[in-house]
């Protein structure tokens, strides 16, 4: 029930500012639990990893897309907690939506 939570909570891209996350604890919790495989960049850093840069935009088109972004194994089974987990999906979009 993680993720059901998330979801109500996440704004992402729906006014969703710079101002509204703490980018630096983002970046840092990206930088901790998620660019071992998406890399710095989100480009990913294999063939096996999906890509966020340009990409991770897509998702926003419906509320299936935004629910699966805080369902995939990385979020899912995150150490974070909600909001740290919102926060830094919501930098994600912010940083590579393209």
């Amino acid at each position: 029930m993680k993720y059901l939570a998330l979801v109500l909570s996440v704004v992402f891209c729906s006014g969703a500012s710079a101002s509204e996350i703490n980018r630096e604890r983002a970046h840092y919790n990206y930088q901790m639990f998620c660019q071992g495989c998406h890399a710095p960049g989100g480009a990913s850093v294999d063939a096996s990893v999906p890509r966020l840069k340009d990409y991770v935009g897509t998702f926003l088109r419906s509320p299936e897309g935004r629910g699966f972004l805080a369902r995939v194994p990385g979020s899912a089974t995150s150490s974070l907690d909600n909001e740290e987990l919102a926060e830094v999906l919501n930098w994600i979009v912010l940083e590579f939506s393209g």
